[in-house]
Formats: structure tokens, sequence, C-alpha cells
């Protein structure tokens, strides 16, 4: 420890003045802690105490100075910011302009007894073993009960760790995930998130609670593409109102996915902007997809109509096409979607 020079206890004042830790002060002056708490006390403002017989320093606080709180808070809004601005419109570059298929599979609750795991199984390994062809989740991976919920695990026989090693095992046999959406049962998973620890495995690091891309193909030829979990609107003459709201009131995309109230169906809106699409006003195509969840005690209980006309809707997309009614074709079959893939491609 040396001695303080008259111009390390101008420095000193300085970093004090500035916020800067004691400690740290002290490993710059190469000097003990106690030392910098004496010279401080000497520097500070002096406030007297029974009737000005004596006089003791001004106390520190524990808060951070103003400043240094306003600067943080600017820091994590300009991340923010950031973030925002890259995730607005993700480019997706596809390196062939052949046509290629999007799968998109709907709320699987793969540890639900009432699931078809054996559909879902076939679904991923037949986009795996196809050419062009990709696949994407539109969130509730799994049951994930959370804290108010727990007690539904005593009505399945699989348990909380179940639950995430099945998510994993599902998640992991497809090797071509475009985007994984999050859902309300995702996010209910208190002591782990299912999806979000494993995904650095994977080849795809898409996981958001909205997803907004644009596929780009070489020849030029764009597809915009949006998923969320869910889209509010419910109408009894339409179940894909929802969706549909949200093409005619906001997002335009060649390609609108939603999911979670376990039914499926399908909206083709034009857009009425003639300058947007291949032949004069974009056709928004709003997919509502259902679940592999095909036994529900819950619907059964709440007398929901079924309408699940199928887990998984395939988008076969043509970036040759030279009008909008050849441009994306969405099927309900990924088989057949696959098919037709071949004899395109």
């Amino acid at each position: 420890m040396r001695r303080l020079t008259d111009s390390d206890l101008e420095q000193m004042s300085v970093w004090l003045t500035q916020g800067i830790a004691k400690r740290e002060i002290a490993r710059r002056l190469n000097t003990d802690p106690k030392c910098v708490r004496y010279h401080e006390s000497k520097l500070k403002p002096m406030r007297p105490i029974l009737d000005g017989e004596v006089s003791i320093p001004l106390e520190t606080t524990e808060e951070q100075p103003i400043e240094v709180i306003i600067k943080h808070l600017d820091d994590q809004h300009d991340r923010k910011q950031e973030y925002a601005d890259d995730t607005l419109l993700t480019p997706v570059h596809f390196h062939d302009d052949a046509p290629i298929a999007l799968s998109i599979i709907g709320d699987t609750h793969v540890d639900d007894p009432g699931s078809n795991r054996k559909l879902l199984t076939e679904h991923l390994e037949l986009i795996n073993d196809t050419p062009g062809m990709y696949a994407c989740h539109i969130g509730d991976v799994g049951n994930s009960w959370g804290s108010k919920l727990r007690h539904l695990y005593a009505h399945q026989s699989t348990s909380a760790r179940d639950t995430i090693r099945l998510v994993e095992h599902y998640i992991k046999l497809c090797r071509k995930w475009l985007f994984i959406v999050e859902g309300n049962h995702d996010r209910w998973a208190d002591e782990y998130d299912p999806v979000r620890g494993f995904m650095p495995e994977l080849s795809s690091r898409i996981y958001r609670t909205t997803c907004s891309l644009n596929f780009m193909f070489p020849n030029g030829a764009e597809c915009g593409v949006f998923a969320k979990h869910h889209l509010k609107g419910h109408s009894m003459y339409n179940v894909v109102h929802g969706g549909a709201k949200s093409a005619m009131f906001g997002n335009r995309y060649n390609i609108i996915a939603c999911g979670h109230i376990h039914t499926a169906g399908l909206n083709i809106i034009k857009c009425p902007d003639k300058r947007s699409g291949l032949d004069g006003g974009m056709h928004m195509h709003v997919l509502q997809v259902g679940t592999y969840k095909s036994l529900d005690k819950y619907a059964e209980t709440g007398d929901f109509r079924d309408h699940n006309l199928t887990p998984c809707w395939t988008a076969v997309i043509d970036p040759h096409a030279t009008s909008e009614a050849e441009f994306v074709t969405p099927l309900a079959s990924p088989f057949k979607a696959a098919k037709l893939l071949g004899a395109m491609r």
C-alpha cells in the first residue's frame, strides 16, 4: 500500500463524485479501501449534531445516482429497440429458387394422452425426407401446466419432467424447422423453458412470440410469412375470423398462420392495394391450424364443435409463379403437398 499524493486525492475526489465504488478506487490507486474511506470522510460535507458541539460527515446511500439509473434504462431501451428493428421483418434467404413447401404444425401437446403422436411422427419424417419441405411450429408443443394448473398433471400419466423430455424428443425428431412460435402452454413452463432450452442444438435459431419473416429467392421472388400462436377475434360463422381480421386490418403477408383454438380453417383475402402482388392485389392466405390433440376432454365437456380439419396446413410456394393464384397453394394434407412439390421441383 503506497502513500497517497495530493494529485491522488484530487483524482479520488473526482471518482467519488462519479459514483465509482470505493473498492475500485482503492484498486486504481493501489491502496487499501480503508484509506479511501478515511480520505472520503475528510472530503465529505460535515453536518453538526448535539447543538453544534460535534460534526459528522453526511451519510452515504446504497442507492445508485439517478444519472446511473437513467443511463442503464436508456441502454436497455436501445437494446430493445435494436431487437425490435431486427425482428420487424427477418429476411430468410433460400439459395435455390426451386419451389418449397412450408408445413405449419399446430398445437401438438405431445405429453397429452389424447394427442396423436403417431400422425405427428409421420408428418415430421415426411418433412425430413422431402427435399424443399420445411416445418414450423405454431406453439403449445406440450401441456407444460403452469403453477395454477399443476393439479392437471394428476389427470395425465406423464410428469412435468416427462413433458420436457417428450418436447425435446419430438422437436429434435425434425431436422428442418424454419421457426417455432411460443404458445401459451410453452410460457406456462415455470422451472424450464422446454423449447428455448435446447434450441441452440437445432439448425434453426428462431423462437419468438411472433414471427415476421420475408422468404427471399435468388430470382427476386419474395414471400411474406407472419405467424403467431393466437390472433384475437371470434365469430360463429367463421373459425378463421381472428386471422382474417388481422389480414384485413393490418398484416399484409402472403401467409398468415395461427393456432391455439384447436380448430382449422382457411381464408384467402385479396389485398385492396393493387400495387401489391404479382398481378395486382396480393393474395393473403390465412391458415388456422388445428391440433394433434384429437381426444380432448375439455372440448367435450365444454360442448365445443369439432372443427379440427387438419393439424398441419402445408403451403406450397412457387417462386416462378406469374400470378397470385399460382404463387401459394395451401393444402390440408402434407402428403399430397409433398407429391405436388416433388412434381413441381
